[in-house]
């Protein structure tokens, strides 16, 4: 068997969705993936959180099933399963540890890919295609899927930067936000970044890290 595991945001939705938690164009590619390896579609998401419970009903009822499981069912896209919830201290490695866990469960799984807007652990690199949030699942993400799941491991794009904190990309992929013409001092324009979060309300609690994905989600490219 193959499985596609699927993150939700950042695949099937990207920075310039308006609102929209699933594009037609990305499911599109995603059911040209599955009908070309047969694979099934395992979720991924911490959508899925509320969703992980054993009660059709419940799952029915739940946020992730009506904006996210049930859209993509209407498309055409069958949903197989979901990884089980793990929690560790490490947040960021909650969601390869999930994915372990359920290979674990599932040794009739041969070849697998993750289609993921993070960059996964090492030890499961080669079977990432690493989307970048503000693209979707687009067709320049197709062959690479396809390629993994036929086999042919080998992380994709190779030229992202893996070390690449969300802070740093969230710079790089949206650079207008962080330069400001009128600002020569390195420190000023920090103190800028800062009073720009503090205009979104986010907690002053939290990272510069934490803030940059809080406000990748509310901003468009």
């Amino acid at each position: 068997m193959k499985v596609i595991f699927l993150d939700l945001d950042g695949v099937v939705n990207d920075a310039d969705s308006h609102g929209l938690l699933i594009k037609e164009e990305y499911v599109e590619e995603l059911k040209k993936l599955i009908v070309a390896t047969h694979a099934k579609v395992v979720i991924t998401s911490r959508q899925r959180d509320n969703a992980l419970i054993k009660n059709s009903s419940d799952l029915e009822g739940s946020y992730c099933y009506n904006h996210y499981i049930k859209p993509l069912l209407e498309m055409g896209v069958e949903v197989y399963g979901y990884t089980p919830r793990i929690k560790c201290e490490k947040e960021e490695k909650e969601r390869e540890l999930e994915i372990e866990k359920y290979l674990e469960a599932h040794p009739e799984i041969e070849e697998y890919v993750i289609i993921e807007d993070d960059y996964v652990m090492e030890r499961l690199y080669d079977h990432q295609v690493f989307i970048e949030y503000s693209d979707g699942f687009t067709s320049r993400y197709l062959e690479p899927a396809i390629r993994i799941l036929n086999g042919e491991l080998g992380f994709y794009p190779p030229e992202y930067d893996r070390s690449e904190t969300f802070d740093e990309r969230i710079r790089r992929l949206f650079p207008s936000l962080f330069v400001n013409p009128e600002l020569e001092d390195a420190k000023e324009i920090e103190e800028d970044i800062h009073h720009m979060f503090e205009d979104f309300e986010l907690p002053e609690t939290r990272t510069l890290d934490e803030l940059s994905k809080e406000l990748l989600k509310t901003i468009s490219k």
